[in-house]
Parts: structure tokens; C-alpha cells; sequence
């Protein structure tokens, strides 16, 4: 597969006797690659078996009991779309409503089995007790991040990240990232990109957590807070 760039043309390769095929895809640990680094494919692929487990569910069970069905489909459903999220989360709107109507359309489904028609999708979530799937991601982001900066994951922060040195107090806390400039659409969907600029807006109080698990729930009230549900 060649990133970035056209194949050589009448060029072959070979590892040994073995010609290598050319590929604009390829799949490694479960997640699909494109020669273009989107990951337009692997979501359209992931979308497609959630809604299909989505209806098997509700072909496999008749109860009408919202709260079981919908751990049904946190247990089978909802990891289907939030694998490896860091690596391959969307900014587009359209990718992130792809993925987000796979719950909200379940939700839907869930409470109109019980004869509850046109409730706001928020509200559905309140009385699930849950967030949206983009909420979830935010959260997942943030929580590496800061696995990351704390050292509790054998990442080298160095390697990925470095502090600004424009730091004002009055702006934000001491631990913000410098962001690069985006030259590519890539690069501003990519991780390195994406949660720095969250991290960079949280407060003193999230940021100096005292374990992975004080900064996710201190995160998740702020999110909350800010209007993210």
C-alpha cells in the first residue's frame, strides 16, 4: 500500500518468489487502513454490523423493559463502535452523526416498543442514564491523554506531544500542549490534533487528578457542565 502517493507504474515487488500485490487498504489488529488515512471505510463497515446486531436484538428479544434492552445493546452493540475510538474517531459532522444514529435510533426503537413516541434524544439518555456515543469519545481521548502525560501507559510523551511554552496562567493550566499547525485534513482529524485541543481548554481541578479514574469523572462533570451530553 502506498500513503500519500500513486503506485509506481509497470514496478512489481517481490519478497522472495512472491510477487506483493498492490492494495489501497489493509486491516491490522481489526482496524482498516486506507491509503488515503481515512477511516470513512472502516466506520461505514462498523455502522453497518451495529445496526445488524442492533435488529437482531430486537428480533431475538420481545420484552419491552427499556432498561434490559438497552443493556443489551451496551453489551453488544456500543463496542462495535467505540474499539480503538482514539485512533479513528471523527471531526466531520456527518461521520460523527453516522455513528451517533446507530444509538439514537436504538434508543428510539426501545422506548416506542413501549409506546413512548418523540422523546428528544437527550431526554432518551437521561433516562437511560447515559451519554452520547460522541460524549463517550471525548471521554476516551481525554483519558489517554492524560494516561499518557501521567506515564500509567508505555507511551513516550516526548515522542508525541510537547508543552507550550506560551503558558498564561490566566488562560489555562500549566500542563497545555503546543498544537501544530494542520496541514492536512488527516492530520487535523488525528488524535495528536483532536485532544490536545480539548485538553488544553480543561480546567486546573481535571487536569491535576490524582488517578486515570478522579480525571474521568471529574471530566465527565465538566463535559456535562459545558453542555456536552
Amino acid at each position: 500500500m502506498f500513503i500519500g502517493c500513486e503506485p509506481p507504474r509497470g514496478l512489481k515487488f517481490h519478497l522472495g518468489n512472491y510477487e506483493l500485490k498492490i492494495s489501497h487498504s489493509v486491516q491490522d489488529l481489526g482496524i482498516i487502513y486506507t491509503d488515503n488515512l481515512r477511516f470513512d471505510e472502516y466506520i461505514a463497515k462498523k455502522v453497518c454490523l451495529a445496526y445488524a446486531r442492533s435488529n437482531f436484538i430486537f428480533h431475538a428479544f420481545s420484552t419491552r423493559k427499556v432498561s434490559t434492552l438497552f443493556k443489551l445493546f451496551c453489551a453488544y452493540v456500543r463496542p462495535i463502535l467505540e474499539y480503538c475510538t482514539p485512533l479513528w474517531s471523527p471531526s466531520k459532522q456527518k461521520l460523527i452523526d453516522t455513528v451517533e444514529n446507530v444509538q439514537r435510533k436504538f434508543t428510539s426503537r426501545i422506548f416506542a416498543r413501549n409506546g413512548l413516541f418523540h422523546i428528544p434524544y437527550p431526554e432518551r439518555l437521561s433516562r437511560l442514564n447515559s451519554t452520547s456515543l460522541t460524549f463517550r469519545r471525548i471521554v476516551y481521548n481525554q483519558c489517554l491523554l492524560f494516561k499518557i502525560m501521567s506515564g500509567t501507559v508505555e507511551i513516550d510523551m516526548r515522542d508525541m506531544f510537547t508543552f507550550s511554552n506560551s503558558i498564561s496562567r490566566t488562560r489555562g493550566h500549566q500542563f497545555r500542549f503546543s498544537v501544530d499547525r494542520a496541514r492536512s485534513q488527516q492530520f487535523h482529524d488525528s488524535f495528536l490534533i483532536r485532544a490536545v485541543r480539548t485538553w488544553n481548554n480543561l480546567p486546573d481541578a481535571v487536569v491535576n487528578s490524582s488517578s486515570p479514574s478522579s480525571f474521568c469523572t471529574k471530566l465527565e462533570f465538566v463535559l456535562k457542565q459545558r453542555g456536552f451530553y
